[in-house]
């Protein structure tokens, strides 16, 4: 099984090099990414959208979009305005509560909230004001609020609108310093994280009502490389078998100045210290989503320039890095099911809807593309295997063979392959000795590459198909002693 880590020893036999436009799959495989069609739909005034949001209520699915101005509804197809004159902050939040659509709109702006599937957002009236909301046990529970970006407040139990009476509490987590950076609802807690730490929350009723354990001290959930910390609640979800989150930063990515560093991408099960899954990868920070169909964690890039993808069955990354339009569009974020955020269509292997403003009047929703998808919307997937050989004998390199496990022509599709080939004196060159470009064999889906080297790195790339491999197959024989 091969696994894509970006930057991973040259003559790493268990590594690609790199990958694009794959993705990993359970099976230990990559294959090809699902695409996204862009439609413009018509939003008079629109501003530039922040947060894009959806929900299953008891009879119907929710699904909206919030710019700097307005809140928007999708229908089907085209938005409605559903603002009711309320204010909107610059970092939304929503959660829903039964048939009822929660908003935090930040911990100086009002909590709105919309009670019918079709209704307009007005005040929650006796919320507090808050960066964050999640639902657990049947209560609403805030974090960062405007009494304390440390403070929490939860609603009574059964009772959104009631936050002093009953089973209402509030308080503060002060047992490390810093502000409550993100939350999520896990199994019967509540995760909340600091920029350093990890808290459990559990309704325990009675006098203390909710009970707060510290659980690691450390690693929490940060957007420091952007400057902004509103910005890491975006940077959680849970998924089947444990909650990802951005964490720590390196800052050497960085530079210069301004651009994004990258992030410490961490699974955590809720007990054991959290696991960097991206050891080797290297991740620009950005909203996550989840498809626990496939198992599989989403992260668009915040600077637009496409999206990574991680199978924790499989323990691989894939990457796209081609941007959909060019700008950021945002992905769905929500809750589809029972226990994890899914901000996923109900199709299978899809990637989220996602939405950009295009201008003042108009939002592009971009959805699953229909197989098989057009070819310019596919791009050219290719595998890039580590550098094979040695350093102190020469390497008769004579086939590469991609051991696929499907290979589809597109519509309009080519299905066509080329190989580069790329031959190295030292494992560590930056300059090949010989680089060249093989056709495919005219019978086989091979590449009959005839070289002597001490290192060979080979890239296959298909143009117009739909790809799944399993492994790309070097035959070599000794060559020559150094």
């Amino acid at each position: 099984m091969k696994r894509w880590q970006n930057l991973a020893a040259p003559d790493d036999p268990d590594s690609y090099y790199s990958v694009d436009r794959l993705w990993p799959t359970p099976r230990g495989t990559y294959e090809s990414t699902d695409q996204l069609t862009g439609t413009d739909y018509a939003a008079t005034g629109a501003g530039a959208v922040s947060y894009a949001w959806c929900a299953l209520t008891t009879t119907s699915r929710k699904e909206y979009v919030v710019d700097s101005a307005k809140i928007w509804q999708w229908g089907s197809p085209g938005f409605t305005d559903r603002t009711g004159g309320v204010a909107i902050g610059s970092y939304p939040f929503m959660t829903q509560y039964g048939d009822i659509t929660i908003c935090a709109m930040g911990n100086s702006t009002a909590t709105v909230k919309a009670t019918t599937a079709t209704g307009n957002f007005s005040a929650l009236a006796g919320a507090p004001k808050a960066e964050i909301f999640v639902v657990q046990s049947n209560a609403v529970i805030a974090f960062n609020t405007d009494t304390s970006p440390d403070g929490w407040a939860a609603s009574d139990v059964g009772d959104y609108t009631n936050w002093t009476t009953g089973e209402a509490a509030s308080g503060r987590i002060i047992h490390t310093p810093g502000p409550i950076t993100a939350a999520v609802p896990w199994g019967n807690d509540v995760i909340a994280f600091k920029a350093n730490a990890i808290y459990r929350m559990i309704y325990v009723g009675g006098v203390v009502k909710w009970q707060i354990q510290l659980i690691y001290n450390g690693i929490g959930c940060q957007a420091l490389a952007s400057g902004v910390t509103q910005n890491a609640k975006y940077f959680v979800v849970a998924g089947t078998r444990g909650i990802f989150f951005s964490g720590n930063y390196d800052p050497a990515a960085g530079s210069p100045a301004g651009t994004k560093a990258t992030s410490y991408i961490y699974l955590f099960d809720g007990a054991s210290a959290p696991i960097r899954v991206n050891p080797l990868t290297q991740i620009p920070e950005g909203k996550m989503t989840y498809d626990p169909t496939y198992a599989r964690l989403f992260v668009q890039n915040a600077n637009g320039t496409g999206a990574q993808y991680f199978c924790h069955e499989s323990g691989a990354w894939g990457i796209d890095t081609a941007s959909t339009t060019g700008t950021a569009p945002v992905p769905l974020l929500g809750d589809l099911s029972a226990h994890v955020d899914a901000a996923y269509l109900p199709y299978p292997s899809s990637l989220p809807t996602m939405y950009e403003k295009v201008n003042a009047n108009n939002i592009t929703r971009y959805e699953h593309t229909t197989q098989p998808a057009p070819v310019a919307a596919r791009g050219t997937p290719f595998v890039q295997t580590s550098r094979i050989g040695k350093m102190d004998q020469k390497t008769k390199f004579s086939r590469v063979t991609p051991i696929l496990r499907r290979r589809t022509a597109l519509s309009g599709g080519a299905n066509t392959a080329s190989c580069t080939a790329d031959f190295y004196r030292e494992r560590d060159d930056s300059s090949t000795v010989v680089s060249k470009t093989v056709a495919e064999a005219t019978n086989r889906h091979r590449f009959d590459v005839t070289q002597e080297e001490n290192y060979g790195q080979f890239k296959v790339t298909w143009t117009g198909a739909d790809v799944e491999i399993d492994d790309v197959l070097v035959v070599t024989a000794p060559g020559a002693k150094e």
